[in-house]
């Protein structure tokens, strides 16, 4: 080995988190480029059409009435986008994938908060979960291929996780105000935070009024046109009856029981509500710490595959959040690495099923997903209080 060469891995041993950072990036990029040219069917049917519409009234002036069912924030965005000379399918694409490097971040920022603790090498725990999120299919296939924006709200969760997990409430709640204010799909995550107050009595219900506002601020540009303060609300009101299934290509538990939304969906509602009531029950009778990371994510992903498996009208693109959260997990424990590999696989396959109309076997999959969620609440049941964490990485 020449002397050269010696100093060149000294270099790279000294500097080796910096470059795996730098190359995952670079590959994170090139990967989502190779998706960029396609167009799904959303893109196609709605999101390309809606940007054609607000072109066509003027931008801004769009503001005036609701374009597309998405809500008054993503709509300012498009009327942005109106204004730039560049293909729109590039600029949601871009737009997209520019969130999932801050939803990365924020999640490796999560994983870091809930291992400080620990005698565990931080910047490593920061560019493995990078890293992970970044090269999640999902996550790559949501922004780059299907053209959604799942990685904006759940970015907006992450954070608020954090900032609750630091007790840093008002900032929590502000960024959970600006995840409701981007999707609907947010709510997945309300119950935690009720679970949290009654859990923990930190933080006053007012604290939600911190939410509401922020819901509102980033809806100011449409207020500014004339729109009224209940168009957001009846805009998600509106969302909730666009699909009257019990469930959309998602492995919900009312595929095993079947597609009678008329009848079913009040059920599943209050079904949802009970189940959701007894965790809350559970959670108080067995003064359990949600301040403790393991516990606190634990919870939360509980909360969120609850409202997933049981309400109706679930996306395959619902499960998002879930996947994000459980892969934190997995770091502070890793038996439960079989659950994320479920729903990844459960997710992958309704994705390909939408996006390529791959045939699936959607009540098998139903089927196993539902099997993981009960043992996944089982395990966190039955845990001891005093067992060790096991840390994954």
């Amino acid at each position: 080995m020449t002397k050269l060469e010696e100093k060149l891995l000294q270099w790279i041993d000294r500097h080796l988190i910096l470059l795996f950072f730098i190359i995952i990036n670079l590959l994170g990029i090139i990967i989502r480029i190779t998706g960029w040219n396609f167009v799904s069917g959303d893109a196609r049917d709605f999101l390309l059409p809606w940007f054609d519409k607000i072109k066509e009234i003027g931008g801004f002036k769009a503001l005036t009435s609701q374009i597309g069912d998405y809500n008054i924030l993503y709509q300012f965005i498009i009327i942005i986008f109106s204004y730039l000379p560049f293909d729109p399918l590039i600029l949601y694409k871009g737009l997209s994938i520019t969130f999932d490097y801050i939803l990365a971040f924020g999640t490796a920022l999560l994983a870091c908060e809930i291992v400080k603790n620990r005698t565990i090498n931080t910047p490593i725990i920061f560019v493995t979960i990078y890293a992970f999120v970044l090269f999640l299919p999902t996550v790559i296939f949501n922004s780059s291929v299907w053209t959604q924006c799942d990685s904006i709200y759940t970015s907006f969760i992450v954070f608020s996780l954090l900032f609750l997990l630091n007790k840093k409430y008002k900032i929590s709640f502000a960024f959970l105000g600006v995840a409701f204010s981007f999707k609907l799909q947010t709510i997945f995550i309300l119950p935690f935070f009720l679970y949290y107050y009654f859990s923990e009595r930190k933080y006053s219900l007012l604290n939600f009024l911190i939410t509401v506002l922020f819901f509102y601020i980033p809806c100011i540009p449409g207020f500014l046109y004339g729109r009224s303060l209940i168009d957001p609300i009846k805009i998600y009101l509106n969302q909730g009856n666009l699909y009257p299934q019990m469930w959309l290509n998602f492995p919900s538990f009312w595929v095993l029981a079947g597609n009678y939304y008329d009848i079913m969906s009040k059920i599943a509602i209050i079904l949802t509500i009970f189940i959701l009531g007894f965790g809350l029950f559970y959670i108080l009778s067995q003064n359990i710490e949600l301040s403790k990371p393991q516990p606190f994510l634990e919870t939360a992903i509980w909360t969120v595959w609850t409202c997933l498996i049981f309400l109706p009208a679930m996306h395959e693109r619902y499960g998002y959040l879930l996947e994000i959260l459980l892969l934190v997990l997995v770091l502070v424990n890793k038996k439960y690495f079989f659950c994320i590999i479920v729903a990844e696989i459960s997710s992958i396959s309704t994705y390909g099923a939408f996006l390529f109309q791959n045939t699936i076997n959607i009540k098998a999959i139903s089927i196993f997903y539902f099997i993981a969620y009960l043992i996944f609440s089982w395990m966190i049941i039955s845990k001891s209080n005093n067992k060790k964490e096991t840390v994954f990485c």
